[in-house]
């Protein structure tokens, strides 16, 4: 709570002391790459790792399930799009793509 009031008060310091009436929680999560995972584990090569969706993934599941399975049976399909779905190898930035520079 405190993280919270203390961007509050940062961006909106009109609002620092308004009572908190509600809260809810959008649960989001990306690759550093911002792009889906399908790529086999580095380390156990029949292991596959499918991931990497945010809220708005379950939008995509039926083409991307789709994918993965093609990719499991050996259809790497567009190289270009295989390769953009590896495993990040950089580092996470949480700023990146939220600047309005990137």
């Amino acid at each position: 709570m405190q993280r919270s009031r203390a961007w509050v008060a940062d961006h909106f310091p009109d609002l620092k002391d308004v009572p908190l009436l509600e809260t809810r929680a959008c649960h989001y999560e990306a690759t550093s790459s911002r792009n889906f995972i399908v790529d086999k584990h580095p380390e156990m090569p029949t292991v596959w790792i499918a991931g990497g969706g945010n809220a708005e993934a379950f939008k995509q599941g039926p083409v991307l399930g789709e994918y993965i399975a093609k990719r499991v049976l050996g259809d790497e399909g567009d190289p270009e799009i295989a390769k953009a779905f590896r495993i990040p190898t950089t580092e996470f930035d949480p700023n990146a793509g939220r600047r309005g520079d990137d």
